[in-house]
């Protein structure tokens, strides 16, 4: 049992180490594997099978890499295997029965390569589908708090600042009580894809649930924050005149120049800071900085 747990952290290292490599890397890693799994096939002869461990550089190729790259390994390790065998002297009574086991070798490496492309192409969709918001498409609070994780780290490292916006829509239950979950469903989707259609690549934007979303703007301090916010709430403000009733939100930006503790700890004062702007008469956003000269500012909506 503790050989078993071994095994599988280790795996779980490797793993992790090779989602980090450049998929170049990999494909040039794997390409010499697969060579030198063949001078071993030479060198053992050609009594001993050695057509398992080809599969190894072919399911890392076909997993970390493409599905196309499978294909190029399961060639060359189809050759690696002839000529190595070949040279080691190996001799069949029919010359046919060497090309029938390369064939259904190759039979074999297909078929791997095919369904490690499948089971990745399930394992990919039922991450995204695990970390998507079902409603509007957009992260959800897993995702946000995995980024947010990992953001924290970089932060400490380089000590950059980095800013978090929390939103939250003005008098949402009564819009649903009085028009509707379809209606208020329909206005979270609209918040959701005018602000998706904005933000930066690197920018995190999550629901947290209910009406509340929150944006993380990493390496930006507060001007950039502001400047970030502004075409945000531009955006939205053109959107809410579109939509009967109109919508306002509070929104509470904050910029950290010290690091908080943990995620929970900077979402309780982002949503400290979109609840100040609440208490402005809402239609607001709170500015505040922590770990630097500190400094407030609310502006209407």
């Amino acid at each position: 049992m503790i050989k078993i747990t071994e095994m599988r952290i280790l795996l779980v290292r490797i793993h992790k180490v090779l989602l980090k490599l450049d998929p170049r890397v990999i494909l040039v890693g794997c390409l010499l594997m697969a060579a030198l799994f063949g001078y071993v096939d030479y060198l053992t002869g050609f009594e001993i099978s050695f057509s398992l461990f080809y599969l190894i550089p072919i399911a890392i190729a076909a997993w970390y890499v493409n599905a196309r790259s499978g294909l190029m390994l399961i060639a060359v390790s189809i050759v690696a295997w002839l000529v190595s065998n070949w040279l080691a002297g190996e001799t069949y009574t029919h010359e046919i029965i060497r090309y029938f086991n390369a064939l259904t070798r190759l039979a074999v490496f297909l078929l791997v390569n095919e369904l490690l492309y499948e089971l990745k192409l399930v394992v990919s969709h039922e991450h995204r589908q695990s970390r998507t918001d079902h409603l509007t498409g957009i992260s959800n609070s897993r995702e946000f708090y995995d980024q947010a994780t990992l953001e924290l780290e970089r932060s400490r490292r380089y000590g950059r600042p980095f800013s978090v916006a929390y939103l939250d829509l003005d008098d949402f239950k009564s819009i649903n009580d009085t028009l509707g979950h379809s209606e208020g469903d329909r206005l979270l989707k609209s918040v959701a894809q005018t602000v998706d259609g904005i933000i930066r690549k690197t920018d995190v934007f999550a629901r947290l649930g209910g009406d509340e979303f929150v944006i993380l703007f990493p390496n930006t301090d507060q001007s950039g924050a502001k400047s970030a916010m502004g075409k945000i709430e531009t955006a939205l403000n053109k959107r809410a005149l579109e939509m009967v009733p109109p919508v306002t939100l509070s929104i509470g930006v904050i910029t950290f120049h010290s690091v908080p503790v943990t995620v929970d700890r900077m979402l309780r004062q982002a949503d400290h800071a979109m609840y100040q702007a609440k208490s402005h008469g809402k239609d607001q956003t709170f500015y505040m900085q922590v770990g630097s000269t500190s400094n407030v500012e609310v502006k209407g909506g």
